[in-house]
């Protein structure tokens, strides 16, 4: 590992290069990168257009499959964004869907396949026998926090009119 540069780099040439952009200005330090795959912890915290962007980043005449892959807890400034792009609520999840998003110069149909995987705290075995306690410091957030964090619900908003719905 070479924290100068935040990069890692295995013997057979593959790197995994770590970073951060804190603004939707600072994805100009990326434009002449190529990735075959990026992977964007706790995105909700990323704006829709430095998430898109990045993903143009992901190119490159190899054979290796090139993915995107973002994790996250629901709520925060892309909390729209994702529920919509993954189709939370309308497509099973854990079903991956193709979605049609254009056609190529040549009149070819592009399309993109994506899968919403939800995870809740109850999924992680390791964390509960190392730190049972941690659901009771999530039960004790506020409301919307709490169903965000402790039950993974999508269905909050910050500007929702009626926050007491439930599907349900």
């Amino acid at each position: 590992y070479n924290s100068t540069f935040h990069v890692w780099q295995f013997a057979n040439g593959s790197m995994i290069e770590f970073g951060y952009l804190d603004s939707d200005e600072s994805v100009q330090i990326y434009q002449s990168a190529e990735y075959d795959v990026i992977r964007i912890d706790e995105s909700v915290h990323m704006s829709e257009f430095r998430i898109r962007y990045m993903k143009s980043r992901i190119r490159g005449v190899n054979n290796f499959p090139k993915q995107l892959k973002l994790t996250t807890n629901p709520g925060a400034l892309s909390h729209k964004f994702h529920k919509q792009y993954f189709k939370i609520g309308v497509n099973p999840p854990g079903v991956p869907f193709n979605e049609y998003i254009g056609t190529d110069e040549n009149g070819n149909e592009l399309w993109e396949s994506r899968c919403f995987i939800p995870a809740r705290i109850y999924d992680n075995p390791f964390l509960m026998k190392a730190n049972p306690g941690y659901i009771k410091n999530l039960m004790q957030l506020p409301e919307r926090e709490r169903k965000a964090l402790l039950d993974g619900s999508w269905d909050i908003f910050d500007d929702q009119a009626f926050p007491e719905f439930d599907y349900a």
